[in-house]
């Protein structure tokens, strides 16, 4: 098992476990994970995602929920997850599985409502922090001051088809870890320390975005400078502490 770190961040055990479970006091731990099949001429949302638990914390941005829009059989869609430490939920798990290896844009996950893919955020935003895959490529920004953009991660992956790539989204912290190779997969953490350069979850500040097989922006249209992709055949979402 590979671990990373990155400079001005602090390597620490990953607090995810190989099922991707957790005791949790929040009401949507990973038994009751919101589900998202993307693949096929018939993308569906799980029944869950749609239940009153989920209400108050998830919100479709795509007006069609989520829709092929270049007919490449992978389906896109944008999603808002409002989160709450208060009632235990202040972070949020993404286990995205791949059917093949991943061609273009297919995950991209932001505090700001305007992130297209590669740390920019049209300038709605202070602190934004982004974390993208194009291809192989895992990066994370942050645009901090003067919407100047800082490369806090650049990774490559190894192929992606039929693995999970999971990824954990806290205040100031970003987990992640790939599943399913049989000669081991990769796993760290990125913590902020003594600055905001990462993700801002608090009681008042706990929105994120993401979008997968697309980039957030335009989440209400088609994605910003074309910025689609395709082979995430799978979303599983639940919340922690």
């Amino acid at each position: 098992m590979t671990r990373i770190v990155a400079p001005v961040l602090v390597l620490a055990a990953v607090a995810l476990d190989a099922e991707g479970g957790e005791s949790s006091a929040c009401p949507l731990d990973s038994s009751r994970a919101c589900v998202l099949a993307l693949r096929g001429a018939a993308p569906a949302i799980g029944p869950a995602c749609l239940t009153e638990a989920w209400r108050p914390f998830l919100t479709f941005e795509h007006p069609d929920r989520v829709s092929d829009a270049n007919g490449d059989g992978h389906a896109e869609t944008v999603l808002r997850i409002d989160l709450d430490p208060a009632r235990g939920c202040g972070c949020v798990v993404f286990r995205v599985a791949f059917d093949r290896q991943p061609a273009g844009h297919v995950v991209d996950i932001g505090d700001s409502p305007t992130v297209d893919g590669f740390g920019g955020d049209a300038g709605t935003t202070p602190k934004a922090a982004e974390v993208h895959l194009e291809d192989r490529s895992l990066s994370v920004y942050s645009d901090l001051v003067h919407h100047t953009v800082d490369n806090l991660l650049g990774l490559e992956l190894p192929d992606l088809g039929g693995r999970v790539l999971e990824l954990r989204v806290c205040d100031q912290f970003l987990g992640f870890g790939i599943t399913g190779a049989a000669h081991g997969g990769l796993r760290g953490e990125m913590h902020a320390v003594n600055s905001q350069r990462l993700f801002t979850v608090t009681e008042e500040d706990h929105s994120l975005w993401a979008a997968f097989n697309r980039v957030i922006h335009v989440r209400g249209g088609r994605p910003a400078q074309g910025r689609s992709g395709s082979g995430v055949r799978r979303v599983e979402i639940y919340l922690t502490p």
